[in-house]
């Protein structure tokens, strides 16, 4: 039950409400440049490199629902935004070949649980499995979230806006070439 704890406890609580109290369905907080170094040091994206991680909170909220799945990667607040950025890139080039598919997230071995989007004709379904171990063979819980498959997409292009805008506007010498790197491209 630990990691369902640990996803609960991420739900929104007044530290996530916007000061204007307007909606946010997609917010990225603390973000920082991360090198893979032994003390992994924290800096400001201004000092963005080619080969850095950016590490940060991201929260992706359907309308006036619970957040999706905890995108965290070392803690809670802590999502690794070019691997969201390749996510999010090959779902929105899928949205294009319509029809029914399931995308499961491609980085299982970083001790997340199991995270399927499931695309049917409408809806989206995010299933989140837990597992008892490394294993991956005990199931502790499942989480599932629904939404519309269009609210799914536009929050999914939103997302992919706002990391463009920020890693760019953040720094305009190494962003696209960062951008271009994470997007698999």
């Amino acid at each position: 039950m630990a990691m369902r704890q640990r996803l609960n406890s991420w739900l929104p609580s007044d530290e996530y409400q916007n000061p204007n109290d307007e909606e946010m369905p997609v917010e990225l907080r603390d973000l920082a440049c991360i090198k893979q170094t032994p003390n992994f040091s924290r800096r400001p994206l201004t000092e963005l490199e080619l080969l850095d991680h950016i590490h940060g909170c991201l929260i992706i909220q359907p309308n006036r629902g619970t957040p999706f799945h905890n995108f965290g990667y070392w803690d809670l607040n802590d999502a690794c935004i070019g691997q969201w950025l390749a996510v999010f890139t090959q779902l929105r080039k899928r949205f294009g070949d319509g029809g029914n598919f399931t995308y499961e997230f491609p980085y299982p071995d970083q001790g997340e649980p199991k995270l399927e989007f499931i695309f049917n004709d409408e809806t989206v379904l995010i299933r989140t499995t837990f597992f008892t171990d490394d294993s991956w063979t005990k199931i502790e819980d499942t989480v599932e979230q629904f939404t519309t498959r269009a609210e799914f997409e536009s929050l999914i292009s939103e997302a992919l806006r706002l990391i463009e805008i920020t890693v760019l506007t953040a720094s305009p010498t190494n962003g696209s070439q960062w951008l271009k790197r994470n997007r698999d491209e």
